[in-house]
């Protein structure tokens, strides 16, 4: 079977945020985590290790790892080490905003894929990207690509695009539902905003509201997307719940599994 290119044209053009704008205009990113040591405690414990215990159990002594807003990279050095505990030597490449790897990851690095290109774009036609489908193990994306995005259920299809079958992708999105005082519905915090703003909703509660419906069906969206662009590929998808909050944001990663 022949599978299309991820960037191969799907949809429409999607804006980025307006964070992702204002570092491309200066050319560097000042993200809070940024890929910082400290960072990969957090994703483990997000986690619960799944992400090491499935390379495990794939039984790869060289898996290819893709890492998505690596920021200076950091994270991925604790990564690998945490790897060579259970002797594997995974292949990392990296997709970032800009190329902000500090030198000591960039020699631990295949290839580093970031070009001032906005996640939101990688699925428009551009040759130089289109080796990214079908490759990797584990795509890794820690608040990056599925946080700093108007298009959550976009970032979970073209993460998913870059999977082996049997491969798995974890990407990280903010619930602003669990992050509003346990608001369990859109319609209940859309009432919230009403009361609090006199109907005249800011530019950030537009965009958490949007966010959310993405959030509160992005299964439905992901399989459509994929049904759509390929309807012999088959996915898993699902939430990971946990109760950690990193910078007052309620973060939880979803899981995407290539079945075939």
């Amino acid at each position: 079977m022949i599978i299309m290119p991820v960037l191969k044209k799907f949809g429409k053009k999607r804006e980025t945020n307006l964070k992702v704008k204002e570092w491309l205009s200066i050319g560097c990113e000042k993200w809070r985590c940024n890929g910082l040591k400290e960072r990969y405690k957090q994703i483990s414990e997000a986690l619960g290790g799944i992400h090491v215990y499935f390379l495990v159990c794939r039984r790869k002594s060289h898996p290819i790892v893709m890492f998505l807003g690596a920021g200076v990279g950091e994270t991925i050095s604790e990564f690998k080490k945490h790897l060579l505990k259970h002797k594997i030597h995974p292949t990392v490449d990296v997709f970032s905003l800009t190329k902000d790897l500090s030198s000591e990851v960039n020699s631990k690095t295949r290839r580093d894929y970031s070009n001032n290109l906005p996640f939101e774009h990688l699925n428009m036609k551009n040759s130089a990207f289109k080796n990214l489908e079908n490759k990797y193990d584990l795509v890794i994306g820690a608040m990056s690509v599925g946080v700093h995005t108007k298009y959550p259920a976009n970032s979970l299809f073209t993460s998913a695009l870059m999977l082996q079958k049997g491969g798995r992708a974890y990407i990280e999105v903010v619930d602003f539902l669990k992050k509003n005082g346990g608001i369990s519905t859109i319609k209940e915090h859309k009432k919230l905003l009403e009361r609090n703003k006199s109907f005249s909703f800011s530019k950030y509660e537009r965009y958490s509201l949007s966010y959310m419906k993405q959030i509160l069906v992005f299964k439905k969206v992901f399989l459509r997307m994929i049904e759509v662009y390929n309807p012999k590929l088959e996915f898993s998808i699902k939430m990971i719940d946990n109760n950690l909050n990193h910078f007052t944001c309620q973060m939880n990663f979803i899981e995407v599994e290539r079945i075939k």
